[in-house]
């Protein structure tokens, strides 16, 4: 109905469908939502009903059609297995763009708006900008999250980025290390490593980040294409959080690097 009335393609069934309640309970429950964006999120036997009184998070979600079954088999001892997974683009990057909103305490109006700058303060080398970007991200995040953590900004990031809607690898392993996060955006490739430290300054951070990239030959698979990589460093203490970014094109991050590198 939303299609007819006003004549235009929009993700109409998220924005009318969200429940408040799965948004309040994450915040409630701390969740991690990395099986989510592996498509990591499983259970075996009886399919799982809804229970206010013991639920979890991948129930909430498939009973209100957030996750749909993928797969269906049975094991050898015949207890049945169910996979699951997001039914298609539109409602995972809607999902992970009102789950990270939620985590950041932004509104997902906020979210879409710093998505759209992160891509655009890359493109055009503004690395000003984007590091403000990265501190209105995660500048806001809720006091109750444990975010004295790597993993639950790594948890957020990921999220950020698939919430984009451009497609997105990461903890993507080479012969060297894993990458932490390939963007293809049009024809580029934006290659991000991320550091975290309570007591590493931020220059050392981003200088480990970008030996890392290049000594580990993160670029090697995207050498033909155009790439721009990307090093992010967060510094938290008790009292304050500091963020810094850099942006590199292949040649300026091997030239940068070409005397420590030897």
């Amino acid at each position: 109905m939303s299609l007819l009335r006003k004549k235009q393609y929009s993700n109409y069934w998220f924005d009318t469908a969200t429940p408040d309640f799965l948004m309040e309970f994450m915040k409630k429950e701390n969740i991690d939502i990395n099986p989510l964006i592996d498509s990591n999120i499983s259970f075996n036997g009886d399919f799982p009903t809804f229970n206010l009184k013991d639920i979890d998070f991948g129930t909430i979600l498939l009973q209100t059609g957030y996750l749909t079954i993928k797969k269906h088999e049975k094991s050898l001892q015949g207890f049945e297995k169910y996979t699951l997974d997001i039914p298609n683009q539109e409602v995972r990057t809607s999902l992970f763009k009102y789950i990270v909103a939620t985590y950041t305490n932004n509104t997902p109006e906020e979210i879409d708006n710093t998505a759209e700058n992160f891509i655009s303060y890359i493109l055009t080398s503004d690395e000003e900008n984007l590091t403000k970007t990265v501190d209105i991200l995660i500048g806001k995040v809720a006091y109750h999250y444990d975010t004295h953590n790597w993993k639950h900004y790594q948890s957020i990031f990921r999220g950020f980025f698939m919430g984009m809607g451009i497609k997105t690898l990461s903890e993507i392993p080479n012969s060297q290390g894993r990458i932490d996060y390939v963007l293809e955006y049009k024809n580029t490739y934006i290659i991000i490593e991320l550091k975290y430290s309570t007591q590493k300054t931020l220059d050392e951070m981003l200088k480990e980040a970008k030996k890392q990239i290049y000594g580990k030959r993160y670029y090697q698979t995207y050498q033909d294409k155009n790439i721009i990589t990307i090093a992010i460093a967060i510094k938290e203490t008790e009292k304050i959080k500091e963020t810094k970014a850099q942006i590199r094109t292949l040649k300026e991050l091997k030239e940068e690097l070409k005397e420590e590198l030897k």
